[in-house]
């Protein structure tokens, strides 16, 4: 079922959402936009396989592959169900701590991925 719901969010991206939308997103700098994707995909719910279909419709319009890793990253590391089953085992330090860890690693494996890749 993973699967099928990726697919059809990586098909309505496809049929709806207008190329112009990802290239201004892509043509951000790199500097700003790792980031930021990191920000967007951590609070969100994102499994490997719904990412996957995702990413690709992504990549097809323009999105560079730091962006993208970034955001599988943030979005595969913590996410807003996740957080909140966490704080009620963490305090807040730990959990601020696995947060900023997240982010960090989303961050700097995307920037690696930009110069490789990009």
């Amino acid at each position: 079922p993973y699967l099928l719901v990726g697919t059809a969010i990586g098909a309505l991206i496809h049929g709806f959402l207008p190329v112009s939308v990802v290239q201004k997103v892509g043509g951000i700098p790199a500097w700003f936009s790792v980031p930021a994707a990191a920000l967007i995909g951590i609070p969100l719910y994102i499994r490997t396989e719904t990412i996957i279909p995702m990413a690709t419709i992504l990549q097809s319009v323009g999105l560079g592959p730091g962006v993208l890793v970034s955001l599988m990253i943030g979005g595969g590391g913590a996410s807003l169900p996740e957080v909140s089953l966490l704080s009620s085992i963490f305090t807040k330090k730990m959990l601020a701590a696995f947060l900023i860890s997240v982010f960090a690693v989303a961050c700097a494996t995307g920037f690696i991925f930009n110069s490789l890749l990009g």
